[in-house]
């Protein structure tokens, strides 16, 4: 029952998004620094010409079409020239020598230096590209490419290979700090000092200094789902910062921080890399992590002091704000994602709803027909409503 998503193709891709057969494929103005103007060119060459036959081929056809190297590398990165076999680290190392020369070309053309035969649209002549002989960048890399260009990841995801050590050590998700239709936190999930662990890539990292000129790290760490916020006081920052980095993949262990209209916050204990947990490390088991969920008995931070400290001093403008929901024309479509569902199924269902930002508002429900685990802007349409109801059954939807 699983949402197949594609990432763009440039011979297969429209402008927007696309259904084939019960296979989403991603539009070519989805991907980052990719215009109006070059998407239709791309169209109506491919339409008029036929599909491009190869990557030299598609410079060539498209030199003089609005098509530029950033747009280039953008989709080199999205991995739309796949289709033609070209690593992408080989794409990057070559292709502002092969637009250049898609110019000159050109330009012999128009003068007369060049016969129409030679310049013939279609004309493949990849063979004579001397390919750099790179490997293939790391999958990492890839996928990160792809986030940076679509917003998402696609063809993966970095936590995948952590699948089975998250399911073991983490206590709870993105979607449990999800604030209710009434603006507080789910209390049947997460209570103020509850201890939990988390796990997920960091996404961003905003570092302030206290009075006493220590650093403290706001960190938005995002698993499957979305994306919580973890604080770390100068104490857990100094033992810790090495693994706080952009893109790092990590385990976060802490107390639940719960303030009123406030997306609940993780207060940082211990931090690991999730590498080292696949190798066999673990946290020292000096407090067990209650598998219930319920509040922390008691128990010191350990650094109130600190906290205290940083708290007053860090201005309301500093804090992260927490992320808002604002319907659009007050249509609302509420989905429900029952034990019924596995993980992956609705690991695509979020990122369905996702796909289809816009302003109305979609309330999805998890194993729970009470209170919506999560709030999502989304564009309530047609094409929206039938996927879901092919995929999961109209019973689980509701507008």
């Amino acid at each position: 029952m699983g949402i197949k998503v594609l990432p763009p193709d440039i011979n297969e891709s429209e402008s927007s998004f696309s259904v084939k057969k019960g296979i989403i494929r991603f539009g070519l103005l989805a991907v980052k620094n990719v215009g109006a103007n070059v998407v239709r060119n791309i169209i109506e060459e491919r339409s008029s010409n036929g599909p491009f036959k190869s990557f030299v081929d598609f410079c060539e056809r498209m030199e003089g079409k609005e098509l530029n190297k950033r747009t280039v590398e953008s989709l080199i990165k999205c991995g739309a020239f796949d289709c033609f076999g070209i690593y992408r680290s080989r794409l990057m190392a070559n292709y502002e020598a092969i637009l250049d020369r898609a110019a000159q070309k050109r330009k012999s053309l128009i003068s007369g230096q060049l016969s129409l035969f030679d310049a013939m649209p279609g004309q493949d002549d990849t063979a004579e590209i001397q390919w750099p002989q790179m490997t293939e960048y790391d999958p990492k890399l890839l996928l990160a490419m792809e986030k940076d260009m679509l917003g998402l990841y696609i063809s993966g995801h970095p936590l995948d290979e952590y699948a089975d050590i998250i399911k073991s050590v983490v206590t709870v998700y993105s979607y449990d700090f999800e604030l209710n239709e009434q603006g507080t936190a789910n209390e049947s999930r997460l209570a103020d000092e509850q201890v939990v662990r988390i796990a997920g890539i960091v996404t961003d990292i905003k570092t302030i200094s206290t009075k006493n000129n220590r650093i403290m790290a706001f960190v938005n760490v995002e698993d499957l789902y979305g994306q919580m916020e973890v604080i770390v006081f100068p104490n857990i920052f100094e033992q810790y910062a090495n693994l706080l980095a952009d893109d790092s993949q990590i385990i976060v262990e802490g107390r639940i921080s719960v303030k009123e209209e406030e997306q609940p916050k993780i207060i940082a204990d211990r931090i690991m890399a999730l590498e080292d947990a696949l190798k066999g490390s673990s946290f020292e088991n000096d407090k067990k992590i209650s598998e219930k969920r319920y509040p922390g008995s008691g128990g010191n931070m350990g650094n109130n002091t600190v906290r205290e400290e940083a708290i007053q001093y860090v201005p309301n403008e500093e804090i992260p704000p927490v992320t808002t929901v604002n319907a659009g024309n007050g249509r609302v479509l509420k989905v429900l994602l029952d034990h019924n569902i596995n993980d992956a199924g609705k690991k695509e269902i979020l990122a369905l709803l996702r796909y289809f930002e816009g302003l109305d508002r979609a309330l999805v429900y998890i194993d729970d027909t009470a209170k919506p685990r999560l709030k999502l802007n989304v564009h309530i349409c047609d094409l929206l409503v039938k996927e879901l109801e092919e995929r999961i059954g109209a019973k689980r939807i509701k507008l």
